[in-house]
């Protein structure tokens, strides 16, 4: 029975030749479309999964106007992060990163610069679970 089903698919498929691929390529790019927004999707929902509290942990933007143009950035004031733990329960720790492409270091007679420097507070450990190979994590930026 499903050796007929075949026989009668192929016979179709060469008698309609045109019709058949413009079916065939089409079920092609719809899975291939399918299979990509699944990869994308995936890859979107993987971030920041090493730590233990990823569902709480929320980044501030800055939307602003500068000479009629739109601007969107990922800058905001320093004294943000207390106010907004001090106004709302609902915020239970924050910190606060800032880099530089390099900063100048002096380590007793030596002076080197480093590149992709960057700060953090000390409420750094208690928002990101990074490991510790040695030293307390409560303590490390203080």
């Amino acid at each position: 029975m499903f050796r007929n089903y075949l026989k009668v698919a192929f016979r179709n498929i060469f008698k309609y030749k045109v019709y058949s691929f413009i079916n065939i390529i089409g079920l092609c790019v719809g899975i291939a479309a399918c299979i990509l927004i699944l990869l994308f999707v995936n890859d979107e929902l993987s971030f920041d999964k090493y730590n233990a509290n990823y569902d709480k942990v929320f980044r501030v933007h800055t939307n602003a106007s500068l000479s009629g143009r739109e601007i969107k950035i990922a800058v905001s004031p320093g004294i943000l992060g207390p106010t907004l733990k001090k106004d709302f329960p609902e915020v239970t720790a924050f910190t606060r990163l800032m880099t530089n492409r390099s900063m100048l270091i002096r380590y007793k007679n030596n002076v080197f610069v480093e590149t992709n420097f960057f700060w953090a507070d000390s409420g750094t450990f208690s928002v990101f679970s990074i490991p510790f190979i040695k030293g307390n994590p409560k303590k490390a930026l203080t």
